[in-house]
């Protein structure tokens, strides 16, 4: 028969393991999240710099202000496009690394609710009758806390929602700002 010293470190020890493993996934996957990010703009740089090159030598040929003025429009409308390009990949990297994490640690709590109910359970069942009311409180504790985390988790998805949904809206209003520049 174990004792419940015995059923709490069986249990640390899992939890400790399970903490181990969903720290290191976390690791990786905020790690893969900072690649792409540097694989979005380290281009993203490059292509800007030559850009602004050949803007500076076609600014430097150019024969007249209208010529120049229509050179920096056209720079301009071309530049508002890049930059709500730029904003919608870098959202939509938040967008899919905060999904791969919710995924991750829905996994874990998952595995760790079932442990945990295991442990719960045995406890119950080889605990006196005065454990009882204690058994309960930690059965109740457990599940206001999951509930807490899943409104976590809900909060967290309407902040993705509602920076998805900004990025779109200022991507069309940087398409607007370049068609009333052009139309002028």
């Amino acid at each position: 028969m174990f004792t419940f010293r015995d059923h709490f470190s069986d249990a640390s020890q899992s939890s400790t393991e399970i903490q181990i493993d969903l720290n290191t996934a976390l690791y990786g996957k905020l790690l893969d999240s900072a690649r792409r990010f540097a694989d979005l703009n380290a281009p993203a740089a490059r292509a800007s710099l030559q850009e602004a090159g050949e803007m500076l030598r076609q600014g430097m040929q150019s024969h007249s202000t209208q010529e120049l003025t229509m050179l920096a429009g056209a720079q301009a409308r071309a530049s508002s496009r890049r930059a709500a390009a730029y904003a919608c990949n870098c959202a939509g990297i938040a967008a899919g690394t905060h999904a791969e994490l919710i995924a991750l640690l829905g996994a874990q709590m998952a595995e760790t609710n079932t442990e945990i109910a295991e442990l719960v359970a045995d406890i119950s069942r080889s605990a006196p009758g005065e454990y009882s009311r204690f058994i309960h409180a930690m059965q109740l504790s457990f599940d206001h806390a999951n509930a807490r985390l899943e409104q976590i988790i809900q909060a967290s998805r309407q902040v993705l929602d509602t920076l998805e949904t900004n990025c779109i809206a200022a991507a069309r209003q940087f398409d607007s700002a370049a068609r009333q520049v052009r139309s002028h």
